[in-house]
Parts: structure tokens; C-alpha cells; sequence
């Protein structure tokens, strides 16, 4: 049940699972996003034509990169599954936007296959507060993973949110649930 008596919205599990965190439960602010703190852009939902510049833009620049790295990807993509053949190459999850709105990120897999079954019994050794899971030395994390990581190419590959939006604004539903 959400908070508004029907289905709870993604949006809605992320408001309640942040409801102990400090500046939960205060009044939003006029010219604020929905309330993970960042400002949002006065008057940015009236411009329709900034809004359709922006997202050709992030269309564009992302198709670009995509076939610039083709090449990149598909190595990255043998090497996974020969680090890990069980899983598949790309990663999918449900994320939640600073603004609420849901997505699905899609990512280079650098975990083991069964990682999310595998969080539950790692959950005490968890070094961050809050939604966010986070250990210096996963044991989850695949050989390849590490690399991935360390070069930054485990990142969000594709995901229908702006460019500006990437990184570590969204939260995981799977730990929001």
C-alpha cells in the first residue's frame, strides 16, 4: 500500500524508506526537485524548447559514444563472460531519479551472477548508512569486475535519464524495497 491509499510508486518506496534520514518529513521547498536536495532549474518545466535541445543533445552524444567504443564494449563484453560464463554480460536494475521517476539502468556486469541473492548475508558488514550498500572488498565482485571498476567502465551504459543525471544521484530500488 502506498502513501497515497492505491499502489505504492517507486517514487512512493523511496520516500518511505527515507523517512528516517535527516531532512525526511520536512516541507518541500518551491523551486526544489522532489526532495533528494539539489535545486532544480527555476522555470526549467515551462522551457519546452530547452527541454528538447537538452535531450537531442544526450541522444546524440550517447549514440556518438556508443559506436566510438564499440569496440571497447565488445571486449569488455568477451571478457566477462569468459571471467564469469553463468551470468549474462549486461546488468539490468530499477533505479529511482533524484526527482523520483523511474528508469532502468543498464550496466557491464562486474558482479557474480547470483550477487543480489548473495546481499542479504553481507548486510552487517554494510559500511554505509541509509539505502546505499557499500564494502571495500566485495567478495561479489568478479576479477574483471575489479578492473571494470577501477577504470570506471562499470558504469551505467544506458538509461532514459540525462546525461547530468548519471552517477551517484539515483538510488537502487532493490535496496529501497
Amino acid at each position: 500500500m502506498g502513501l497515497y491509499g492505491g499502489n505504492a510508486t517507486l517514487g512512493d518506496q523511496a520516500e518511505e524508506a527515507c523517512a528516517g534520514m535527516p531532512g525526511a518529513g520536512a516541507p518541500r521547498e518551491a523551486g526544489r526537485d522532489a526532495g533528494f536536495g539539489d535545486p532544480a532549474l527555476p522555470g526549467a518545466e515551462g522551457r519546452v524548447a530547452y527541454r528538447a535541445v537538452k535531450r537531442a543533445f544526450d541522444v546524440a552524444f550517447s549514440l556518438f559514444m556508443l559506436v566510438a567504443f564499440c569496440w571497447l564494449f565488445a571486449v569488455v563484453a568477451v571478457a566477462i563472460k569468459l571471467d564469469d560464463p553463468s551470468g549474462p554480460v549486461i546488468f539490468r536494475q530499477a533505479r529511482v531519479t533524484k526527482g523520483g521517476r523511474e528508469f532502468t539502468m543498464y550496466k557491464f556486469r562486474s558482479m557474480c551472477a547470483d550477487a543480489e541473492e548473495r546481499l542479504e548475508g553481507l548486510r552487517d558488514l554494510n559500511e554505509k548508512t541509509g539505502p546505499v550498500f557499500k564494502m571495500a572488498d566485495d567478495p561479489r565482485v568478479t576479477r574483471v569486475g575489479r578492473w571494470l571498476r577501477k577504470l570506471s567502465l562499470a558504469r551505467t551504459i544506458i538509461g532514459r535519464v540525462s546525461l547530468n543525471s548519471c552517477g551517484n544521484n539515483s538510488q537502487n530500488l532493490c535496496l529501497i524495497r
